[in-house]
């Protein structure tokens, strides 16, 4: 099922629905969870398609919380490791 809400994303992304992908976003991880979700979403957000790096530091932390949240140590170090390569290549972005 998470391969069919990712390629409805990225049909939604290639037609220029951007709002319309960040919706879908927000409805998978009500249903799920999962970290890689999580980590595609913020690099969505921090995509030339996105809001910007902000917002994507934004849904890194909140993806953060909610991880720690359930207890996921494992999906934590993937996440934060996803959220260290995006700060390497957007750090000095606002």
């Amino acid at each position: 099922p998470d391969m069919l809400w990712k390629g409805y994303i990225d049909f939604e992304i290639e037609e220029g629905e951007f709002e319309k992908a960040r919706g879908l976003y927000e409805r998978l991880l009500e249903r799920t969870g999962h970290v890689k979700a999580w980590i595609s979403y913020a690099q969505f957000e921090g995509s030339d398609f996105g809001k910007g790096p902000v917002t994507a530091r934004s849904v890194f932390e909140k993806a953060y919380n909610s991880l720690k949240e359930d207890g996921l140590k494992e999906e934590r170090v993937l996440l934060l490791d996803a959220w260290r390569v995006f700060e390497k290549a957007k750090g000095d972005d606002t």
